[in-house]
C-alpha cells in the first residue's frame, strides 16, 4: 500500500491536472512537461506510454490506451530552413470517452477521436 501511495504522489507531481487517485498508469511513463496533460477517471494507460506535450493533451473518462503508445503534438517545418532555425508548432490531442486505443498506436498532432471509437493495434492516426 505503501508504495502505491508513493506511485501516486509522484504521479501527481508529474501530472498536476490529473487525478492520480482515479487513473491507473504503468511504467514506464514518459511526458516532456505534464501539465498540459488531462486523462479522465477510470482510464488506464499501459506500458511505455509517451506524451509529448507541448499542446494539451486530453484523454476522456474511461480511456484505455494498449503499451508501447505514443501521442505527439509537436509539428516540425518540412522546409529545412524553417527546421534549422529551430521553429516548431504543436497542435492539441482530443481523445473522448470510452475509447479503447490499442497497442503500438501513433497519435499525430491534432487529431480528435471521438467518444466509443476503437484504434487497432499498430495504427498511425493522423
Amino acid at each position: 500500500m505503501q508504495d502505491l501511495n508513493r506511485r501516486r504522489k509522484i504521479l501527481q507531481e508529474i501530472l498536476p491536472n490529473v487525478d492520480a487517485q482515479a487513473v491507473e498508469i504503468l511504467s514506464p511513463f514518459m511526458v516532456d512537461y505534464g501539465y498540459n496533460i488531462f486523462i479522465g477517471a477510470g482510464s488506464f494507460l499501459n506500458h511505455n506510454v509517451y506524451l509529448m506535450d507541448c499542446a494539451t493533451i486530453r484523454l476522456g473518462k474511461n480511456v484505455f490506451v494498449g503499451p508501447n503508445c505514443g501521442f505527439y503534438t509537436a509539428i516540425h517545418p518540412f522546409d529545412v530552413v524553417e527546421r534549422a532555425a529551430g521553429l516548431e508548432t504543436c497542435k492539441p490531442i482530443v481523445i473522448g470517452d470510452d475509447v479503447w486505443i490499442g497497442g503500438d498506436v501513433t497519435i499525430l498532432p491534432g487529431v480528435k477521436i471521438g467518444s466509443g471509437c476503437v484504434i487497432g493495434a499498430k495504427s498511425l492516426v493522423t
